[in-house]
């Protein structure tokens, strides 16, 4: 019985927080901020950049809250987000980015890592080149944090279309990015 009133609460708390109740928001960051702080303070090495990290995430979450189909996925969607500000942190300080796969199984597995180095101007261009639908299955992926089977459920089309999508995503923008660098040296 406990567990169900836990999950009510958390369920009216997320509620809240959509319709942008500042308590709500304020109870939740309190509620969520072990959680996120566990994932970020080992790559951060003063409190100003974990504090930032983690403030940024949460935004982010509480933008994209009403996204949220489930609250069961809930941490698992959250230490994604914080995952990618973590990465995002670092790559705009050093003013360039990676575009890292958040491995599916394990939050501190070793992660699968195309790095891809370049302006910040030269993401949405890069992004322009491809397709419509693989465009919009790189972003709900890499930037959005779904899953192939979520993506899959919200575009309605087959779970093996959505990861050839990605592949494909990620097969344009490798090539677009060594066409880049090969100007550059130029």
């Amino acid at each position: 019985m406990r567990l169900k009133n836990k999950k009510n609460d958390l369920e009216k708390l997320i509620e809240e927080c959509i319709r942008q109740d500042r308590k709500a928001q304020e109870a939740f960051y309190n509620r969520f901020f072990g959680f996120a702080h566990g994932i970020v303070i080992p790559y951060t090495q003063n409190d100003d950049e974990l504090l930032q990290i983690i403030n940024n995430g949460f935004l982010k979450i509480f933008n994209n809250l009403h996204k949220l189909e489930s609250s069961f996925a809930l941490t698992r969607w959250m230490s994604t987000i914080f995952q990618r500000e973590v990465s995002n942190y670092f790559s705009v300080k050093r003013n360039t980015f990676s575009f890292q796969e958040i491995n599916d199984n394990e939050l501190t597995e070793q992660r699968n890592l195309i790095e891809l180095e370049f302006e910040e101007a030269a993401i949405s261009r890069l992004l322009d080149v491809l397709p419509e639908m693989t465009k919009e299955v790189f972003k709900s992926y890499f930037m959005e944090g779904y899953k192939h089977k979520e993506i899959s459920d919200k575009l309605s089309i087959p779970l093996g279309t959505v990861k050839w999508h990605y592949s494909q995503a990620k097969k344009i923008l490798k090539t677009q990015l060594e066409k880049a660098k090969k100007i550059q040296v130029n």
